[in-house]
């Protein structure tokens, strides 16, 4: 083996411990030749770590002349945060692991960066001791740079594609929200009408119709605001949950009363109650808006001499509501798309609607920590589940 403080000026000592002592002269000459004029930087590092000959491309490279690299170790070179990293491959080579090119970043003389490509291997005698390690160093950093600027062309590409979306979003939420705001106020504006020039001939029953009309589109009204307003803080800054205790039965008992005065009295919703519901403390506002997209949904996609079941069950420390409806489902292909915002059913174009609904449903159970499912088959009805955290007294 070797010493490390051994006379190395002359490549072609070190490399008659590679080749058969019948080499010819031209082929070492040849492999000096291969050594001096790469284009990658090749480095004879003693097994203590001190370079013992480098070619003039390790200079070039490195800005530092042959005598100031011959006077340095490996490390010496290497960026100050990956000589850990340097020191393991070391140890890994003397184990026996033979290394694959890997990526380095090393530091100039000028301080300045450099990243390269490394090709380690150990060279041994024909004993097996080690005699030096061979490190092949090829300069990749501008092509990194070019990697770097390609990203960032990307990431500049999909921030004004996505801004591009977000504008056409916000048209469309727009138009949308104009056009269903539209007949609502069209609607209570006629009714108004009616009453005010019609009042004497109209029978009380009549004038209650017309009220009740009113008061369903006025509810429509507050129930787009409502969600529009959901949907913005939702997203531009956090809900706040702001739970209280109650009784469930009675709450949702008194949802439905209201419910159905507004989607009409003969709209047939079965609720049933399982568990101990009596003192459990929830965000009303979250859960009011929960049931009331999912049943709206359930009642306006079903056939009306159908019924809607709305299922209560508490589950450990969660509430489990189970809404099934038996309307016009939903297609396989569409059930990911869902709670995506705007998304309407190719099968319920008929119906009129902002597709907002079931996004808010996503969001407050997502808000909420809580977790919504969806089972449905076309012409058979559909299953929502929501299972929501019983909050703590914060």
């Amino acid at each position: 083996m070797l010493p490390d403080n051994a006379n190395t000026s002359s490549y072609s000592r070190l490399s008659a411990n590679l080749m058969p002592t019948n080499e010819s002269s031209l082929n070492e000459r040849r492999y000096r030749a291969l050594f001096d004029h790469t284009n990658d930087a090749v480095f004879i590092i003693g097994m203590s770590g001190i370079h013992r000959e480098v070619n003039q491309r390790a200079c070039e490279m490195f800005g530092f002349t042959t005598a100031e690299l011959l006077e340095m170790s490996v490390h010496d070179l290497v960026a100050p945060d990956e000589v850990p990293q340097s020191q393991d491959v070391r140890e890994q080579l003397l184990q026996g692991v033979v290394m694959p090119i890997y990526e380095r970043r090393f530091q100039r003389k000028d301080g300045s960066i450099l990243i390269a490509e490394v090709n380690v291997a150990l060279i041994r005698d024909q004993a097996g001791a080690p005699l030096y390690i061979q490190s092949i160093l090829r300069d990749v950093t501008q092509r990194k740079q070019l990697e770097i600027e390609r990203l960032e062309q990307e990431r500049l590409r999909l921030e004004l594609e996505t801004e591009r979306e977000l504008n056409a979003t916000k048209a469309e939420l727009m138009v949308t929200i104009a056009h269903e705001l539209r007949t609502p106020l069209a609607l209570i504006l006629l009714q108004r009408d009616v009453l005010d020039r019609y009042h004497a001939q109209l029978t009380d029953a009549q004038r209650h119709e017309r009220l009740g009309i009113i008061r369903k589109q006025v509810y429509r009204l507050t129930e787009m605001l409502e969600d529009l307003s959901f949907l913005v803080k939702g997203t531009v800054d956090a809900l706040e949950l702001r739970p209280q205790v109650e009784n469930v039965e009675v709450f949702v008992n008194a949802f439905i009363l209201d419910f159905r005065q507004v989607v009409g009295l003969n709209r047939l919703i079965k609720t049933t109650f399982t568990g101990d519901l009596a003192q459990v403390n929830m965000e009303c506002t979250f859960v009011r808006r929960i049931l009331t997209h999912l049943l709206l949904n359930a009642v306006k996609y079903s056939p009306e001499s159908t019924t809607t079941r709305l299922d209560v069950t508490r589950v450990g420390d969660a509430l489990q509501f189970v809404v099934r409806d038996q309307g016009i489902g939903i297609l396989a292909e569409e059930q990911g798309h869902v709670f995506e915002l705007f998304f309407r059913g190719s099968n319920a174009k008929g119906e009129r609607g902002m597709g907002i609904g079931l996004s808010v449903v996503a969001q407050a159970v997502e808000l909420y920590g809580g977790r919504i499912e969806v089972e449905s088959q076309p012409d058979k009805g559909s299953t929502f589940t929501v299972t929501l955290p019983i909050l703590g007294r914060t």
